[in-house]
This record gives C-alpha cells, structure tokens and sequence, in this order.
C-alpha cells in the first residue's frame, strides 16, 4: 500500500522499542532518481540545533493504523550520528559519514537509484556483497551521460550528479511512500 507524503505530515517517529524519536516534518528528495533519501524530524527538545535525517533504509513500517512510523534506529544511534546543521545542505561528505555511521550502502556507489539496487535493498547480506562494485562505481566511466546539474547553479548544495532538495508537504501531496512491513535482514 502507499501513502500520500502529505499524509504522513506530522506523523510520529518511533523506533522499534516504542520510544518517540520526534515527528515526520519533511522529506529530502533525490530529483535524479526521484527517489525520498531522507525523512526530516522534527525532535522538539531533544536534540536542538541539528537536523535529524532518517534514512528509508531505517524505516520499517507506516503503521496506519497507530499514524506512526517506525524506525529501526535507537536515540543513542542518533545522538552519536553525524550532525547536520539546521541552516546547512546535504553535502557528499555528510552523507559519507552518514551512511558509515549507520553501515548503509552508498546509494550513489552505482548505476540505480539505490546504488547496485534499482529498488531499496534491505538484506545486509547482499550489502556485503554489493560495496566493492559501489567503491569502484564511477559514472563518468561507466556510460552515465545523464545531463548534470552545473556547479554555478547549486554551489553549495550536492556536489554529485543529483542534488537533494527539502520538500515540503505542499509540493508532495501526490507523492506515495510505502507502508508494507519489511524485513530488515540478518
């Protein structure tokens, strides 16, 4: 099943032993792959100052029924997770740290939207697998002759061949995000 993003607006996060991380404010979108990179939260008092990303590969389920969403991260994890500053873009560099932080594979590492995968991976097992051809993954060398964004136009934002853009729930109305259980592997 999926969901209108701008019904998820406002949504609780919780993670897997029912503590509230915060609530769904945004997404960041990838316009290369249209594809959703992060959920925004919004935690309140508790981590002031910072962005909170939370990565697709962390959700587990839009639970309709409770209207949350469930994550498969801890308050300590992101606590200790790269900060992002609230006024600053995502930049490579974050995403690097980001991604090693939580053991995520690159989604950039390769020809698809989700890297070596046209569809979010979820399977640790074949994550292993994959990080040697997302390391080596060059797009210049491999036939990607997509038009890319010029560096004049964003300077500051992405410097990749995607740029990721806040979206607020206005532009997403029609926008779906899944809400089917899924296993997380291992």
């Amino acid at each position: 099943m999926l969901n209108k993003a701008k019904t998820l607006q406002g949504y609780p996060l919780q993670n897997t032993d029912d503590e509230t991380i915060g609530k769904l404010k945004a997404f960041y979108f990838d316009d290369r792959h249209w594809t959703i990179r992060y959920v925004v939260a919004d935690t309140g008092n508790w981590l002031t100052g910072r962005q909170v990303l939370i990565s697709p590969y962390a959700v587990v389920v839009v639970n309709n029924d409770r209207q949350n969403l469930v994550v498969a991260l801890t308050k300590k994890q992101i606590e200790d997770s790269p900060a992002l500053d609230s006024d600053k873009p995502v930049s490579r560099q974050f995403e690097r740290d980001y991604y090693d932080h939580y053991d995520y594979p690159m989604y950039w590492g390769g020809p698809y939207s989700w890297g070596a995968y046209p569809y979010l991976q979820r399977d640790r097992e074949q994550w292993k697998k994959a990080a040697k051809s997302e390391k080596a993954w060059d797009h210049h060398r491999h036939g990607d002759h997509r038009p890319q964004p010029h560096a004049s136009a964003h300077p500051t934002t992405h410097p990749s061949p995607c740029m990721i853009h806040v979206i607020h729930f206005r532009f997403l109305s029609d926008f779906s995000f899944p809400t089917a259980p899924v296993c997380l592997g291992g």
